[in-house]
């Protein structure tokens, strides 16, 4: 039985001969599109704005700062130290000055170094004053003609008794006044310095705490500094981040327009490329039908008669 042959269908598309050189004229879309991708596309390269003059102040003075604190802490310490010397030194002059006074030796450097000489300057007065009066009794003796005798002997023997206790009671009372002033003014020099001594400490006491205050108050001018170097840095910063940013967006519209300058044939060539597309075209169809098949149609007849034979 032989095969019939399948119904075939062509449909072509025909350009409208009036379309045809804006696609291949010397300006239509395909040369122009193959002299595009003949050409190398330089977009423009990205670009990153650089750090501004503030930033870099900013950045220096930082960098400056850093460890700024440290003469003003250094001093400070010094200082809280210094105050803590004065402190101790205040310390160990309080002890000293609260001891008692010994009458025993304090007043030995208060005696007059002269003392001796008046005390035997006032003997030897007393002295001469009874040589005085024992020639009074001598010629007393030669006018009453008894010279040499009992009664002269017994008078001398008194006077030279009375000499020497008046000399005794002289001397005794000149040392003991002598003594009692050194006493007095040992005291009154050793409750002065005592009274200096506590005044002292109590200066170096004060002298402790005001260089300890001192101390803290320098370490804090030291943070103070350090925190205001910081906020400078940051007000820096800000200004120099606004015009980093303003920079870069002028940088960003400089390629934005360099690349729209690039990219302006491409985009012109599409937007002449869909005008044309949507232009009328014409079509056109061909069917082509197989004829009749001979050996078919024989197999056909022989079949219907074989069908009439058995009815």
């Amino acid at each position: 039985m032989g095969k019939s042959k399948p119904q075939t269908s062509t449909v072509e598309t025909t350009l409208p001969k009036e379309s045809k050189p804006y696609l291949y004229g010397n300006k239509g879309i395909l040369p122009r599109a193959q002299a595009l991708s003949q050409q190398p596309l330089n977009l423009p390269d990205y670009q990153v704005a650089g750090f501004s003059a503030p930033q870099k102040q900013a950045f220096n003075l930082a960098q400056s700062g850093i460890g700024g604190y440290m003469p003003a802490l250094s001093q400070g310490v010094g200082a809280m130290q210094g105050g803590i010397g004065a402190t101790g030194q205040a310390m160990g002059i309080v002890p000293a000055a609260l001891q008692g006074y010994n009458p025993m030796t304090g007043y030995q450097g208060f005696m007059n170094p002269y003392m001796e000489e008046v005390v035997r300057q006032s003997e030897s007065d007393i002295a001469r004053q009874g040589d005085i009066q024992a020639q009074g009794i001598r010629s007393q003796s030669v006018g009453q003609g008894a010279f040499g005798g009992s009664r002269q002997a017994v008078a001398e023997r008194e006077l030279g008794r009375n000499i020497a206790d008046q000399q005794a009671r002289t001397s005794s009372g000149l040392r003991a006044q002598g003594f009692e002033q050194a006493q007095a003014n040992a005291m009154n020099a050793f409750e002065n310095q005592m009274m200096r001594g506590l005044q002292g400490a109590q200066t170096l006491g004060n002298l402790g705490q005001g260089l300890g205050s001192l101390g803290t108050q320098m370490a804090g001018l030291g943070e103070l500094g350090q925190q205001l170097n910081i906020r400078d840095v940051g007000t820096l910063m800000d200004i120099g981040n606004v015009q980093q940013g303003q920079a870069q967006a002028g940088l960003d519209a400089l390629r934005q327009n360099l690349y729209q300058r690039t990219m302006a044939p491409y985009q012109q060539l599409g937007f002449f490329s869909d005008i044309f597309q949507g232009l009328p075209v014409g079509q056109s169809q061909t069917t082509t039908a197989p004829g009749p098949n001979p050996t078919t149609q024989v197999a056909g007849t022989i079949y219907g008669l074989s069908q009439l034979a058995k009815s």
